[in-house]
């Protein structure tokens, strides 16, 4: 006589609330773009490649594994970029080139035109 074993049941994961969606905006992103590099005339760097836009890490709404909502970016060329997301970090990247990078990111949403919708639709929570 062979005993039948029964399945398994797999438990659903327990989510411990509801993650925020983060914002995201091309024409954003497209219009940061359109600026120089962040470290551009900056002495010790030599900007190289085309504009992106990188994501400010440093007190955002980001996190481990978590890339910020997209108020925070500045335009940055390709060495820029690797220095401000993947090498140097945010710390140490504006004690080396004395900025703020978050205030900065900050000027740039400001300046965008079409904030003022954004801030109206979250205000309205119709986005996060």
């Amino acid at each position: 006589m062979t005993l039948r074993r029964t399945p398994l049941k797999r438990r659903k994961r327990e989510r411990f609330g509801i993650r925020p969606v983060k914002f995201r905006s091309e024409p954003f992103k497209q219009f940061v773009r359109g600026f120089p590099c962040i470290l551009d005339g900056k002495p010790g760097h030599t900007c190289e490649g085309k504009i992106q836009f990188a994501h400010v890490r440093l007190g955002t709404d980001g996190g481990t594994g978590l890339k910020p909502s997209d108020y925070y970016g500045v335009p940055a060329c390709f060495n820029a970029h690797i220095l401000t997301e993947h090498q140097h970090g945010g710390p140490a990247l504006q004690r080396e080139f004395g900025i703020d990078l978050k205030a900065e990111a900050e000027r740039y949403w400001k300046e965008w035109p079409d904030h003022y919708e954004v801030e109206r639709k979250i205000k309205e929570g119709l986005i996060l």
